[in-house]
């Protein structure tokens, strides 16, 4: 049987070649990621991925990023926006809310499917 993974991280796609697993979809959660995930896909079309700043890693995010994010999603028309989202045993909701919003606009101009990450905070998340 072959498998998808689909979701991953980019500090354990190694593994997708083990067993059955032969196509991954790989997300890139936070802006320093976003150039390491590129180059791995250029290397193998098995991975698939997804761009953005989870809310674990709020404290990377950097004045217009969405603008990048755009930028990056523009030049692959494949590339998805995520691990995105709301978890509310971390710090900051409003900021996390803020930041996942402005990817969401990127991901609903661009027509993007989005990885989704929600902990505790689905009434927000279906909200937005």
């Amino acid at each position: 049987m072959k498998i998808i993974d689909a979701h991953t991280h980019i500090d354990y796609i190694s593994h997708k070649h083990q067993d059955d697993v032969f196509e991954s979809i790989c997300c890139a959660t936070n802006e320093s990621q976003w150039i390491d995930l590129v180059n791995i896909i250029k290397n193998d079309n098995a991975v698939y991925g997804a761009f953005g700043i989870h809310p674990w890693y709020l404290d990377s995010v950097k004045p217009e990023f969405d603008e990048r994010l755009e930028e990056l999603l523009l030049n692959n028309d494949s590339y998805m926006v995520g691990e995105i989202g709301l978890d509310k045993y971390k710090p900051y909701l409003d900021k996390q809310i803020n930041v996942f919003e402005k990817q969401l606009k990127v991901a609903v101009k661009l027509h993007r499917a989005v990885v989704l990450h929600c902990v505790g905070a689905w009434d927000k998340v279906l909200n937005i």
